[in-house]
């Protein structure tokens, strides 16, 4: 027999064990019961608008955690029979693994139940349903508890009219002056939420007004029902101190002290600790005399409170979100106390004062890092190492300086008749990223983004491989910010490489078919600009997701200078005409890609993370090809993990064993799918799942590497693979074998893998999760 009907007898033994293992309810003891299943029966009373009627899968939150059947897999009870799989007389590591792959049974609990149907009532009452009615029914079965809920829930009631009580008359003109912006209206339903709503809106204009002390708990609010009528009173009171009303009252800034450390604030308050005081700016700076932190200068350019300045809730969270820009910043807590007005400070006697403390608690100063991935074949090996140094405060301003080293090796595994079977590959990377907005020259309109940010950036990077050997040479400057909430934004106005080929081997380049492809195998200058957006969005214990666009073009000016001053033009091998500046030809391209992350959480014991990868460029002008470096490739321990790097494509492109293959395309496709799952302590696994495949969109003579519609399709690749991780909380050590299923390189017919071969796997360890 075969290793692969061995390996899918094993797969076989095993479904067939779950699916026909004994039954789910066999191991309950006398009185317990399996909760098969929730149902719900809701009635409305007449005339009840199907837009006003409450759907089901909302009042199912309602019910307690402990009272949800267990989740079902094409409505079959997988994770709990797998749960069942396990002895439950024995703790050995076998039945610990498949305790945490299953889902222990949920028992029904009548208490439990009780708190179900008040939960429900209360549910149904905060949406308008004051007169619902909640019912309960349990029908017994074979060990099995199925609840059904009745709920008469009746006719919604509807807000008649409302209006503004004020116990206090000072903030009654700044509430009034927005009481269009109610959440209120007549004819509304009279949901909890939408009181409360209204309550989170006046506290908070009132807070943007300098009413610093007011709070939701100044204002209730009453209701008087007629029938399913309600009038509403919504109530202002005055502030409480020592339990006497006063009236409230706006506040200004007074006195602004800044305090640092990169300790506790226990360390922070201590006696023993010696501070150095610095007047700055009419701000007080207080540092530790052991501690260099962000220079006082620089940390009042970021605090926008000054002092005498109303007390404004926007003011107050601008200087926070500036200093929180501030990576060397761990955490950043603004308090304000109210305190005696300070002569100096010119504060009218209609405002109170708050004195405004800072308390900044840095991180380390410096640190170091390392990465590693390791990918091997049945052909060939690959190991690359990254080492990283970050200085968080490099000028005392809050500079992020960063430095890494990187150094590749890729090695034969098998005899080959090549003279030199190693590639070798070192680089480095130098960054410094200032928090602020640096430019030649001044632009006060983007002074105010948010988060703004400036990153200078170099590199280098050498490759030596037995084909060619090429250096790159790249230099970029770029702002990043964001809007505050879920976009951010990257935009590069200079990123300049120069890329050397110094020598290529003749056999290697007059090997490659395609005339227009031999063209990235020769130096080139890339100058251009890019952008990017980014938008985020995370639900705790739910999902996250993440939408992605990079776009960049480069050679545009160059060769409208070119034009403008009738530069003289070149002739390449293949008849095309070309600008060079500085001898080297020049690359004239557009590139961009699009991505999607989503995670999902399942359980606390399952996730899925799922990825979405669109690419493309296209070449145009002073040049045919995108350059090398910013064309596409897929393989690899992050992306098609059933191949190793550059072994995949473009589309049909029949395989060749290859020492060091350079498979590349200007299209990319790909989608990936993981699950994943913990097994023990910090072990956790994978299961995965990649389609994906690059194409050529340039000229040509083989058709099958180029994209097209009606057949691109047909050319995607198909892996799937088991993944090991090691989670140390501050890092992840990953291992993924890939398992090709589909691979369009081969002849027709023998496409899809139908026996299983080692040459058709890979094997990836990296550091941290694939995307």
């Amino acid at each position: 027999m075969s290793i692969t009907n061995i390996f899918k007898l094993i797969i076989f033994a095993f479904f067939l064990n779950i699916l026909t293992s004994c039954s789910v309810t066999k191991r309950l003891q006398k009185g317990e019961y399996l909760l098969s299943s929730n149902d719900f029966n809701i009635e409305y009373g007449e005339g009840v608008k199907p837009e006003l009627k409450i759907d089901d899968g909302v009042a199912r939150e309602y019910i307690p955690q402990t009272q949800t059947p267990n989740s079902k897999v094409f409505g079959y009870n997988l994770g709990l029979k797998i749960y069942n799989m396990a002895n439950p007389n024995s703790d050995s590591w076998i039945n610990r693994v498949l305790r945490k792959m299953g889902q222990a049974p949920v028992l029904y609990d009548s208490l439990e139940n009780i708190k179900a149907v008040k939960n429900l009532k209360l549910f149904f009452n905060e949406e308008g349903y004051y007169d619902a009615k909640v019912s309960d029914t349990v029908i017994y079965k074979d060990k099995r508890a199925n609840v059904v809920y009745k709920i008469n829930a009746g006719t919604p009631y509807s807000i008649s009219s409302y209006k503004y009580h004020f116990n206090d008359s000072v903030v009654m003109p700044y509430i009034l002056a927005k009481s269009s912006q109610s959440f209120i209206k007549q004819n509304m339903i009279l949901k909890r939420s939408l009181l409360e709503s209204e309550r989170t809106r006046i506290a908070s204009d009132l807070t943007q007004d300098g009413f610093y002390f007011f709070s939701v708990g100044n204002i209730d609010y009453l209701v008087d029902t007629t029938g399913i009528s309600a009038s509403v009173i919504i109530n202002i009171n005055k502030r409480m101190i020592d339990r006497v009303p006063v009236p409230h009252k706006q506040y200004k800034i007074n006195n602004i002290k800044v305090s640092t450390s990169n300790n506790s604030l226990v360390y922070l308050n201590s006696s023993k600790t010696e501070n150095d005081v610095i007047k700055y700016d009419s701000i007080s700076f207080v540092y530790p005399k052991s501690i260099k932190g962000v220079s006082s200068k620089r940390l009042s350019k970021l605090i926008t409170l000054e002092p005498a300045m109303l007390a404004t809730q926007s003011e107050i969270d601008d200087t926070k979100n500036k200093l929180n820009a501030i990576s060397f910043f761990r955490t950043v807590n603004l308090s304000f106390t109210e305190t005696k007005k300070d002569i100096n400070k010119n504060i009218d006697n209609l405002y109170g004062a708050l004195d405004c403390e800072i308390l900044l608690l840095q991180e380390l100063k410096q640190g170091f890092n390392i990465d590693a991935e390791i990918s091997t074949n049945d052909i060939y090996s690959g190991l690359s190492l990254t080492f990283g140094y970050a200085n968080r405060n490099l000028f005392r301003g809050g500079e992020v300086f960063n430095m890494s080293v990187t150094g590749g090796y890729d090695f034969v595994n098998k005899e080959s008749k090549s003279i030199n079977k190693d590639a070798w590959e070192f680089g480095s990377n130098v960054s410094i990223n200032f928090p602020r907005l640096l430019a030649p020259f001044k632009l006060y309109k983007f002074k105010h983004l948010n988060n703004i940010s400036t990153e200078i950036e170099a590199l280098f990077n050498s490759q030596r491989r037995p084909s060619y050997d090429r250096t790159i040479t790249s230099v970029s400057y770029g702002y990043f910010w964001n809007n505050g909430k879920k976009f951010s934004y990257l935009l590069k106005p200079i990123a300049i490489s120069l890329i050397k080929v110094p020598w290529v081997d003749p056999t290697f380049i007059n090997n490659i078919e395609n005339d227009y492809l031999k063209e990235s195998y020769k130096s080139q200058l890339i100058a251009g600009l890019n952008f990017s957006i980014q938008y985020k969005d995370v639900v705790p214990n739910s999902y996250k997701y993440a939408l992605k666009t990079n776009m960049e073009t480069s050679g545009n000016l160059l060769h409208l200078g070119s034009e403008l001053f009738k530069a003289k033009d070149n002739l390449a091998e293949n008849g095309e005409t070309y600008y060079n500046i500085f001898n080297i030809r020049y690359a004239q391209y557009f590139r961009g890609d699009f991505i999607f992350t989503y995670e999902l959480e399942a359980s606390k014991k399952l996730t899925f993370a799922y990825r979405l990868y669109a690419g493309g460029g296209v070449a145009y002008e002073n040049t045919s090809v995108i350059p090398f470096e910013r064309q596409f490739y897929v393989g690899g321990g992050s992306s098609m993990r059933g191949w190793q790097v550059r072994t995949l494509g473009p589309g049909n492109k029949p395989y060749e064993s290859q020492l060091f293959p350079n498979r590349i395309g200007n299209i990319r496709l790909e989608t990936n799918l993981e699950a994943r799952f913990p097994i023990y302590k910090i072990f956790h696994g994978a299961v995965f799942f990649d389609v994906g495949n690059i194409w050529n969109n340039i000229k040509g003579n083989n058709e099958d590497e180029d994209f097209r519609f009606d057949t691109f399709y047909k050319q995607l690749a198909f892996n799937t693979g088991l993944g090991l991780r090691l989670d140390f909380d501050f890092f992840v050590v990953r291992m993924d074998w890939g398992i090709q299923l589909h691979n369009p390189g081969l002849a027709e017919g023998q496409r899809w893998i139908s026996k299983f071969n080692f040459k058709d796997t890979a094997l990836h360890f990296a550091i941290g999760y694939p995307f």
